[in-house]
């Protein structure tokens, strides 16, 4: 493949997974509320060709809650031989009281373990300091090539 055509590719994947971002706040697909704010998964991701996983979605937090929040991304996948992939990345987002979008790469813990192209479950939480209790999560199986 030339890298003319893999960067059309990439390009590609990365404009569907922002439509789908929109279609997302649009549908509220894959959301959770409560009233600390919601958190949602597109139903699509990418796999890279080292097996790390790119998932996106949408957050809301109230900014009187803190001005950042953490986000939690968590990723699971089987695989043929009936192991499992897991890995978790965290990130620190911006509360601003009104949708933002989320990206993030996942990476599996080994270079064994990577992720593969099919179904994976994604399990994304949002919460701000000192408010666990406040923690909103949304689980999802999202398809990923």
């Amino acid at each position: 493949m030339s890298v003319f055509k893999s960067a059309s590719v990439r390009a590609t994947r990365w404009a569907a997974l922002a439509a789908g971002a929109g279609v997302l706040v649009a549908m509220g697909a894959g959301t959770a509320a409560a009233d600390d704010g919601q958190v949602g998964v597109a139903p699509f991701g990418a796999v890279t060709a080292s097996g790390q996983v790119t998932l996106s979605g949408t957050y809301t937090c109230d900014p009187w809650q803190g001005p950042y929040a953490q986000i939690e991304v968590s990723v699971s996948q089987q695989q043929w031989d009936g192991t499992q992939v897991d890995a978790v990345t965290y990130d620190r987002v911006a509360c601003t009281g009104s949708p933002q979008l989320w990206q993030e790469t996942v990476t599996a813990p080994a270079a064994s373990d990577a992720f593969t192209p099919g179904q994976v479950q994604a399990d994304v939480a949002v919460w701000t300091a000192g408010n666990w209790n406040g923690r909103v999560e949304s689980w999802q199986q999202v398809g990923v090539s």
